[in-house]
């Protein structure tokens, strides 16, 4: 069998999208409390790159972050949940987003390079925001099976 040896890192990178602007699907979403013993929801979001081919990317709602909880809210219809204090996992699965997605890295070595999301993306009038698949696009992926 012949074969490109790759390294860790570049199997990593190989894994990662470009940094840009995703619609996404929240996959998971589940009520926890952080290593702080702060209360906060753990999302799992689904992404389609350049290629369609689906990626998963985790991020934490919690009031420390207010900024895109206040984005996540605004851009999913759950202004009112925002407005209330009062968020739940529930509320969250299934819905859709706009996601700016960006490529952590850790200047220690230790951790490999990760997609992560820097913030959701509130869609106003209907604009799609550059670099992002289109809703149409986005519908179809729907449809792909796993």
């Amino acid at each position: 069998m012949r074969f490109t040896a790759l390294s860790a890192e570049e199997i990593q990178e190989s894994k990662l999208v470009v940094e840009g602007q995703y619609h996404g699907e929240v996959m998971e979403a589940e009520d926890t409390v952080s290593k702080a013993g702060n209360e906060m929801i753990k999302l799992v979001l689904r992404i389609y790159d350049q290629k369609d081919k689906a990626h998963f990317i985790k991020d934490y709602l919690m009031e420390a972050m207010q900024f895109k909880l206040l984005h996540f809210c605004e851009s999913t219809n759950l202004s009112e949940q925002y407005k209330s204090g009062l968020l739940a996992a529930s509320h969250c699965i299934g819905k859709k987003v706009v996601i700016d997605v960006i490529v952590e890295t850790d200047d220690s070595g230790k951790y490999l390079p990760k997609n992560s999301i820097k913030d959701y993306v509130v869609v106003k009038d209907g604009v799609q925001p550059v670099g992002a698949k289109s809703s149409n696009d986005f519908q179809d992926d729907l449809d792909i099976p796993f």
